[in-house]
């Protein structure tokens, strides 16, 4: 029974959770989050856009026109942080920034992501942000060290705070207590029969 449970725990949560916060048209909303994987996300994003613009030059300078020149992949850090803001009851909530950064873009269409309007909108901040020698964080601005990301700061007020969650965590608890619920009361109707047909006359 509790594998079954479990089973369907993650079975919700992979349906309403991941599949609209790793969604392509959202995944950009990292920049406005932890200050350590947005500085990843957007190195992710630049370096992908770099290597693929001088790959697209390559190609074309090439003597074959089907050469397909491949970009690099970004190497997530092997470090691990704490996030802030996201205690629990058993306390801090540490991650591994490469297992984190790529669990979330293991689906992503990064093609897509930087034709999105805010990432266009903001590429000077967000190529800024991946270079910068220390992590911006985006409401510290002393961490805005030779830049001005006040721009950005506001688009993110803007365009991602604005945006509810609908508690999707809490609507995957409430399916599950109704799986444990339908289950347990399962179990103690098929005892009660047991018993009754075992009893005797």
């Amino acid at each position: 029974m509790p594998e079954k449970i479990l089973k369907k725990f993650r079975s919700i949560f992979e349906k309403h959770v991941v599949s609209c916060w790793c969604s392509d048209d959202i995944l950009h909303y990292i920049i406005g989050g932890n200050p350590t994987l947005a500085k990843h996300f957007a190195a992710w994003l630049v370096h992908y856009k770099t290597n693929e613009d001088a790959a697209s030059l390559l190609a074309a300078g090439s003597s074959s026109a089907n050469e397909d020149i491949e970009v690099e992949a970004y190497e997530f850090p092997n470090e691990s942080i704490t996030l802030e803001h996201h205690k629990v009851r058993n306390g801090d909530i540490v991650v591994n920034i490469r297992d984190c950064m790529t669990y979330l873009t293991a689906n992503a269409d990064i093609d897509y992501i930087l034709k999105r309007r805010f990432v266009k909108n903001h590429w000077e901040q967000i190529m800024a942000m991946s270079i910068a020698e220390e992590t911006v964080d985006l409401f510290d601005e002393d961490t805005w060290v030779g830049h001005d990301f006040t721009s950005l700061k506001e688009a993110v007020l803007k365009e991602i705070c604005i945006h509810p969650v609908h508690q999707q965590r809490c609507e995957n608890y409430v399916q599950v207590s109704n799986q444990l619920y339908y289950c347990a009361n399962t179990f103690c109707s098929n005892t009660h029969n047991t018993f009754l047909s075992s009893s005797p006359p």
